[in-house]
Parts: structure tokens; C-alpha cells; sequence
């Protein structure tokens, strides 16, 4: 038996059910970091459980939320989202941050822009 604790969570990374939760994460006070994605996406899939390990690093007023692109296609049209993955940042219903692609350097600086104090 191993000794090893296991983590209570592996991964704070909330689903978007539909355009009205998305809605009520865009105009959060908090930093919202979307991240619009498929499970067809093989880069997506590559960085899945970096991005797992990223969300539990983060402030707990830090909300991490994964936009499918097949369940959320209006979503995606509406943000203008062409490539996968996507992530945008929002505070306050504002956009304050924006990386595409599946280079993780590039979202943990735009994170780092948005989470200083």
C-alpha cells in the first residue's frame, strides 16, 4: 500500500455548462481564466494536465474555465476564437489578457501580468 498521499484535488478547472454561466464568469470581479478547447484537440490534450497542476497553483480567486468548442460553438464565434486551444482572461467583464495556442511560457506570463498585486 502506498504512503503517498493523494491529492484532494488534482485540478480546479471549472466546465462552462452554457452561454449564461459564461456570462456570469465574464462579469466576476475575479481574474477568469477561459480556456476553449476540444476533446478532438491533441495539443489541447498534451497540456491538460499542466493546465491541472496550474489552476491549483494559483490564488483561490483565480477561476480557471474550460470552454468546449463542440458543446459552446457560439461561445467561440462570439469571443472569435479560430485556434485551439485558446485562453482569455477577464476581470470585470473586461478582457485583459489573450494567448493562443498550446505554449504554456506564453499563458503563465500573461498570468503573471494579471495575478501581480
Amino acid at each position: 500500500k502506498s504512503t503517498v498521499p493523494y491529492p484532494a484535488e488534482m485540478s480546479k478547472i471549472r466546465t462552462v455548462r452554457d452561454a449564461d454561466h459564461f456570462r456570469d464568469l465574464v462579469a466576476s470581479p475575479n481574474l477568469t481564466v477561459f480556456i476553449f478547447s476540444a476533446t478532438w484537440c491533441g495539443p489541447c490534450r498534451e497540456i491538460a494536465d499542466e493546465l491541472d497542476r496550474l489552476s491549483l497553483h494559483y490564488h483561490p480567486d483565480v477561476t480557471f474555465a474550460k470552454v468546449d468548442a463542440d458543446d459552446n460553438e457560439d461561445i467561440l464565434v462570439k469571443c472569435r476564437v479560430a485556434v485551439l486551444p485558446t485562453f482569455m482572461m477577464v476581470r470585470d467583464g473586461v478582457q485583459v489578457g489573450f494567448a493562443v495556442g498550446a505554449d504554456m511560457e506564453d499563458l503563465k506570463m500573461e498570468l503573471q501580468l494579471h495575478t501581480l498585486p
